[in-house]
């Protein structure tokens, strides 16, 4: 009787409830503790330098293809932060990292498509996930991904992740950064975008190397709209300008020459 009583299905449970919570417990510790130093981040370099050697021997000469000048907070215009944060982040002065509600509404996507997306990443894990994460789509690198994110957001505040990620998040075509990007793709710099390429800047994270408009005015467009709308539901701009910015023709700045290219 007494053997029965210690097998129950209530203690069998309990029993197994304890060791997951045990094993959860030594796993996320192994996790934590080789999780690199998120500090490192601001002193990340973006690019290696050139370096040309003769016969593989004397180094000759040594250069930087790009300069790399990142910019302050309170120097990026106001609505192209405001666009940021409503298509990457709208709960970013919110969460601490990680967005729950996102997860969430992730792990319901994942369960009724029966693959891992990309989705449900807020700005703070898109920071760890590019400069400390491969781009392998597992539950493990989640796990790091949240809990980098929290690192992160526990040794910088909310204006310098934001700083940091629109001066160092890749925007395609070897751009770092949005004021790299509109020097890329439309030869202007932050104060010149019209609120159309703000709209294409804004809308290149979900994938660079498709909605650029190098790559291809057509899909360039049709992301472009998407964001234009949101940012009218989000009030950040009033219904006229939508209208206009809908209606802009894209200029892609290709290999620095402005090439006027109508939509087909």
């Amino acid at each position: 009787m007494k053997f029965k009583k210690i097998f129950s299905k209530k203690n069998c449970l309990l029993a197994i409830i304890i060791f997951t919570c045990i094993y959860l417990y030594f796993f996320l510790n192994q996790i934590i503790n080789n999780l690199p130093d998120v500090r490192k981040i601001k002193n990340i370099q973006l690019r290696s330098p050139v370096k040309i050697f003769y016969n593989n021997q004397k180094l000759s000469i040594q250069f930087n293809i790009h300069e790399y000048h990142p910019i302050t907070i309170k120097n990026f215009p106001k609505k192209l932060i405001q666009t940021f944060l409503i298509v990457e982040d709208s709960n970013f002065y919110i969460h601490h990292g990680f967005d729950l509600k996102g997860i969430i509404r992730a792990i319901s996507n994942m369960i009724i498509s029966g693959h891992i997306s990309q989705g449900a990443s807020t700005i703070t894990q898109q920071l760890a996930r590019n400069f400390f994460l491969s781009s392998e789509k597992n539950i493990i690198r989640k796990i790091k991904e949240i809990l980098l994110a929290i690192k992160i957001e526990n040794f910088f505040s909310k204006k310098e992740i934001l700083e940091l990620y629109l001066n160092k998040i890749c925007l395609g075509e070897n751009c770092y950064g949005v004021s790299e990007a509109a020097k890329k793709y439309f030869n202007k710099t932050l104060n010149q975008l019209t609120l159309s390429e703000t709209a294409i800047l804004a809308g290149l994270p979900k994938n660079p190397f498709i909605y650029n408009p190098i790559k291809s005015i057509k899909k360039t467009k049709k992301r472009r709209d998407i964001i234009l709308k949101r940012m009218l539901y989000k009030n950040i701009i009033s219904k006229k300008e939508y209208n206009i910015a809908k209606k802009t023709i894209i200029l892609n700045n290709s290999h620095y020459k402005l090439i006027h290219i109508k939509d087909n």
